[in-house]
């Protein structure tokens, strides 16, 4: 099951309604602090500790210009995701004699 091991520090991150709502708003166009916390109400150090798990993850990117920190999405990562997604989606297309053997040769793909 080690396939799965780059995943999970993935998908906890996004398991926050939170945090999935800043990578939704970022997919769109990377934001300074300032526009995110004006989007939530939540205080600024709460919003350090989102980012932080989001970056540890490396599903977003910061870049400090002067005083402000502008926040963009990782495509890299967000294409893992979506790669997850559709090998899952598959494997409920197979056929009950592909079950037991094929999710991990798929699955070796990505």
């Amino acid at each position: 099951m080690q396939q799965y091991q780059r995943h999970i520090p993935i998908l906890k991150a996004l398991s926050d309604e939170t945090r999935l709502k800043i990578v939704h708003m970022l997919a769109w166009k990377s934001m300074h602090v300032n526009q995110l916390l004006e989007c939530f109400n939540i205080t600024q150090p709460t919003l350090s500790y989102h980012m932080k798990i989001l970056s540890e993850a490396d599903l977003v990117h910061s870049e400090r210009h002067a005083s402000h920190v502008l926040y963009s999405i990782n495509p890299l990562t967000l294409n893992l995701v979506n790669e997850l997604c559709a090998t899952l989606l598959e494997g409920r297309e197979m056929t009950e004699q592909d079950k037991c053997n094929k999710p991990f040769t798929l699955y070796r793909n990505i």
